[in-house]
């Protein structure tokens, strides 16, 4: 930006075919296969040229995000989780699909000098040949902007820009000082009337004060409660685009399935929140002074391997209770589960739900219903891989690709035994959670729940349920936790409980309409 302030030119471009070629092959050496999520068409030619470039491989598959910078990353991050839960290139592209839609993705600018300025470049009509011979791209901007421009100059006023569908919309215009202007922008891409994945939320700024940024950060706060707001600074190709001041806030509305991806932010200083002691940011700025920068991140990198023996015996602790059994890989379940108290709920779930899914699996293959076991088998092994139970989630893998090849001769050799060890796991998992409530004697005996009780918190779910509020859910099962459930209500509740944990608001509210018809 300083460079461009001084009157430099910049041309931006994305990588050749033959780049991508390149990038592609190095990578297919250790990968199966290759998802490319590329910048949206409509503002790039990463999209043109990856696609162009894949058409030489059987095994790259390059995905149109519809979107820029961290709205992209979303996506990304997204994907990996659905890669480390087994999920097949196919689906993860139908997943992809289906999210794309849900991410909201919005510009603030703060003046529209750069890219009226990119737009008087890329319509002079030499310079525009002679860079389209070169391959290269420029992002022109909305056709407004030519026309506009000497007004909201002259009026101070500041654009909201939509990411959608493959374009870049105006969205909003506003007047008056920043921070007046930034409360009415944020307010406008959070509304009231839209419920958001509260996971993670992206700001993508482009030289702003970190006061400014922790101020925007509140507001934010004041709207919906994120539990991260990662920050982090355009690159130099948008920020050319959009010029100081400006920044980009995305996330993800609210859907059936959580993803879990705030789980790539918990190590610190990866994407971290920002505070006023946040040593990534101070780096950032002053990293033009600091010349030993890089020796310092290398020396940083290899005191964290030196560990002397008796460090090293000091750090030998009694495992954990979900590092202790051998038949299921703990330490995933607790990162593909978000946190070791999920990764309970998770475990209760998948226990819970192993008769009424064995007898449903074993329905299909005796009717010979074989789309539907194959579903259901794939389902099997998605929650299977989510609680580390890696053997049997590889086993359904393979009873999935017999159903969608037709191999049945496959699927009725090894039916039995697969479904014998799956049912194994009820009594395996039975002992890890009699095992994490083996105190229980020492716990004072719970009130016994009274049916106003039961009424009210039937009431409370279905209302959450319709407004799609996983919170008010998880603070309904709270109440209930105070409370020893009786019998007859048991089994209601632990449906309910396994419909909640996939984010099912339709199967809730079919349980509940149930009962009330009852």
């Amino acid at each position: 930006n300083r460079y461009i302030h001084k009157g430099g030119n910049v041309v931006t471009s994305s990588a050749g075919v033959d780049a991508y070629t390149a990038f592609f092959s190095q990578h297919l050496r250790n990968a199966d296969h290759i998802i490319h999520i590329a910048i949206s068409p409509g503002l790039s030619r990463d999209y043109t040229m990856a696609e162009e470039a894949a058409r030489a491989f059987d095994n790259v598959t390059v995905f149109n995000s519809e979107r820029v910078t961290s709205a992209t990353g979303l996506l990304i991050l997204i994907a990996g989780k659905l890669v480390g839960q087994g999920y097949s290139v196919e689906e993860i592209i139908e997943e992809l699909d289906a999210v794309k839609d849900r991410i909201s993705c919005n510009f603030y600018i703060d003046n529209i000098d750069f890219m009226a300025r990119r737009r008087d470049q890329y319509f002079d009509p030499a310079r525009r040949k002679k860079e389209e011979n070169k391959n290269l791209s420029y992002y022109k901007g909305p056709s407004y902007l030519k026309k506009i421009h000497g007004l909201i100059k002259t009026l101070n006023l500041h654009l909201g820009i939509r990411i959608r569908n493959n374009r870049a919309n105006l969205s909003g215009i506003w007047i008056g000082n920043d921070r007046a202007a930034y409360k009415q922008f944020i307010r406008s891409v959070i509304p009231f009337d839209i419920i958001p994945d509260k996971e993670v939320l992206f700001i993508t700024y482009s030289d702003i004060p970190v006061d400014t940024l922790l101020w925007i950060k509140e507001e934010i706060s004041k709207v919906a409660g994120f539990e991260r707001i990662i920050f982090n600074q355009m690159s130099a190709v948008i920020s050319t685009n959009c010029g100081s001041g400006s920044f980009a806030i995305s996330y993800l509305l609210k859907g059936n399935k959580n993803y879990n991806i705030g789980t790539f932010f918990d190590e610190e200083g990866i994407g971290s929140d920002i505070d006023e002691n946040d040593k990534h940011y101070e780096k950032n700025e002053n990293i033009e002074n600091n010349e030993n920068n890089e020796e310092e991140t290398v020396n940083d990198g290899d005191q964290s391997l030196l560990i002397s023996d008796e460090e090293e015996s000091s750090q030998e602790k009694e495992l954990k209770w979900y590092e202790k059994p051998e038949f299921i890989d703990g330490a995933a379940g607790v990162k593909n589960s978000g946190s070791e108290e999920a990764f309970r709920t998770v475990l209760k779930i998948f226990h819970d739900s192993i008769q009424i899914k064995a007898g449903e699996i074993d329905g299909f293959y005796k009717e010979g219903d074989w789309d539907n076991y194959t579903v259901k088998v794939h389902a099997l092994k998605s929650s299977a891989r989510l609680i580390g139970a890696l053997s049997l989630a590889d086993r359904a893998q393979l009873l999935e690709n017999a159903g969608k090849e037709g191999n049945i001769n496959y699927i009725r050799e090894n039916q039995t035994s697969f479904m014998d060890d799956y049912r194994k796991y009820e009594s395996l998992l039975a002992g890890i959670i009699s095992d994490d409530n083996a105190d229980d004697e020492d716990k004072p005996v719970k009130p016994m729940a009274e049916d106003y009780i039961m009424e009210g918190a039937y009431e409370s779910l279905k209302d959450a349920a319709s407004d799609m509020d996983c919170d008010m859910i998880e603070e309904v099962f709270k109440e209930l936790d105070g409370y020893e459930i009786p019998a007859g209500e048991k089994d209601k509740i632990s449906k309910l409980r396994e419909r909640a944990g996939v984010f099912d608001y339709n199967g809730i509210l079919e349980i509940l309409n149930a009962l009330e018809e009852s």
